[in-house]
């Protein structure tokens, strides 16, 4: 996507773009297919994404949530030592580069609240996929409400100088 992002979106490989995204997500379901834990991994931003669709009525679009949640799991990340620095800003950019929103205008309390009523708790508790790396994440991953939190509260504004020293 970094390379292709420079081009214009009718020139894009899309028949090859689409069968090897169907390739990997059929392999990742095949190997989970009882949903007990690796396929999470598909669900990279989408905790976050979910919830600022919801908090918004819906008026983000799914994609955007989610490009959105990409940096605030990249954030997260990066406050729990699991992330770079250098991987965070490659994401950020890539996103700006396919004109991709990464923060919002929802409140943070909104979207705390609407993270609250995802189907995806286990035992009551949100769990998250984040980063280690490109092309590496963690899912099943527990986080205090202070860090959520303190990332929600990023999100609503621009990536700033701290997120590309």
């Amino acid at each position: 996507l970094e390379t292709l992002a420079a081009h214009p979106f009718h020139k894009w490989p899309w028949v090859h773009i689409i069968t090897e995204s169907i390739k990997v997500k059929t392999m990742v379901c095949s190997d989970d297919r009882l949903e007990s834990g690796a396929r999470e991994i598909l669900n990279l931003g989408h905790t976050f994404g979910h919830a600022i669709e919801r908090a918004s009525l819906y008026r983000v679009s799914h994609g955007a949530g989610v490009a959105i949640g990409l940096r605030a799991a990249g954030l997260l990340a990066l406050r729990s030592g699991r992330f770079n620095h250098d991987d965070h800003v490659r994401v950020l950019t890539l996103l700006a580069l396919l004109q991709m929103p990464v923060w919002t205008k929802e409140s943070p309390s909104a979207i705390l609240t609407a993270m609250r009523a995802d189907k995806k708790k286990r035992d009551g508790t949100l769990r998250f996929v984040l980063p280690r790396a490109i092309g590496d994440v963690e899912y099943g991953v527990s986080v205090t409400e202070v860090a959520l939190r303190k990332t929600l509260a990023q999100c609503v504004t621009p990536p700033g100088d701290g997120e590309f020293v």
